[in-house]
C-alpha cells in the first residue's frame, strides 16, 4: 500500500508535464505553417482558381496590389500573376501582380 501511495503523485505530476508540453505550439516549424505560391492564373470560376496546374479557394481571402495597397476582390484574375500567401494552411492574402504586355 505504501508503494501504490507513492506512485500515485508520480504519475500526476508526469501527465501534467506531458500535457503541459503537448499543449506548447512547436516553435521550429514557422517556415512550414506559412507558405505561398506565385504563378499565373490560367483559370476562374467563382473563388476558385487555377495556378500552376494546382486549384486553390481564395474565398475570404484579402487582396493587395504588389505595392501593399488593399484592393478590392478583383472581377477576373484570369492571365494576373499572383501571390498566394498561407498561414496555417488557409489562404490569407492574394497578391496580384500587374501584368506587362506581351
Amino acid at each position: 500500500m505504501a508503494g501504490r501511495i507513492r506512485i500515485v503523485p508520480a504519475i500526476a505530476i508526469a501527465v501534467f508535464l506531458l500535457g503541459g508540453i503537448v499543449s506548447i505550439p512547436s516553435m521550429g516549424n514557422a517556415a512550414a505553417r506559412n507558405t505561398f505560391v506565385r504563378g499565373i492564373v490560367g483559370y476562374v470560376q467563382g473563388d476558385m482558381v487555377t495556378v500552376s496546374g494546382k486549384t486553390y479557394d481564395l474565398k475570404g481571402a484579402r487582396y493587395q496590389d504588389g505595392n501593399g495597397v488593399s484592393l478590392a476582390q478583383p472581377v477576373d484574375l484570369r492571365g494576373q500573376t499572383v501571390e498566394i500567401l498561407f498561414r496555417g494552411g488557409k489562404v490569407e492574402t492574394v497578391t496580384v501582380y500587374r501584368t506587362l504586355p506581351r
